[in-house]
């Protein structure tokens, strides 16, 4: 028989799941006490709202009152189990505006650059107008944008710089011939072919 697979969840917010549950329990107790609820909760909130991780140091918990009044009456609700502070969420799919990569495409279209990943850095650096679109990675960016095309450009643009560096050299010897051909001809004289 297929052994089941649980959801796993980070280290972070296990630890999570325990503070809260720790918090609920001392409520708990207090309000069988004698202690109201309202007061019980705020004095359990701050006592351990911006507590450290040990999972993760670079987090810290986020109590306030009204989140754990919230979690308290889940809490009670779901049968005093820890599942009542799982997070439920899922991080949002980034993407890059079109205006964005019309743009780019354009910046490659005129700006020689050795890869993908340097022409970006490059993009931002000059344009300041997508604001956080350009926040994003190079390996986001071949997501949305044909990088075959980019590779097709640059070779564009050096044969472009390689006949622009051709033009100039023909120009050059052109003017060098003319020069050269016209100092076979002396220079006339003032009044020289006049008839008197």
């Amino acid at each position: 028989m297929p052994k089941q697979r649980h959801k796993s969840f980070p280290a972070w917010q296990v630890e999570r799941a325990k503070f809260y549950q720790r918090a609920c329990l001392t409520i708990k107790a207090a309000i069988h006490c004698g202690d109201p609820v309202g007061r019980s909760i705020r004095r359990i909130a701050w006592r351990y709202a911006g507590r450290r991780f040990k999972s993760d140091s670079s987090r810290r918990l986020a109590m306030s009152p009204k989140s754990l009044r919230r979690f308290w009456d889940a809490w009670n609700q779901g049968g005093e189990q820890p599942a009542a502070f799982a997070l439920h969420y899922r991080p949002h799919r980034r993407f890059i505006p079109a205006p964005v990569l019309v743009r780019f495409a354009e910046f490659c279209a005129s700006h020689p650059r050795r890869s993908v990943a340097a022409a970006w850095k490059a993009f931002r650096a000059h344009d300041g107008r997508a604001g956080k679109s350009l926040n994003m990675s190079d390996f986001l960016l071949r997501k949305y944008f044909p990088v075959a095309s980019f590779y097709l450009m640059q070779a564009e643009l050096k044969a472009i710089a390689a006949a622009q560096t051709r033009l100039a050299q023909f120009k050059l010897a052109a003017l060098v011939e003319i020069r050269r051909r016209l100092a076979n001809y002396p220079r006339r004289r003032r009044g020289e072919g006049k008839l008197n």
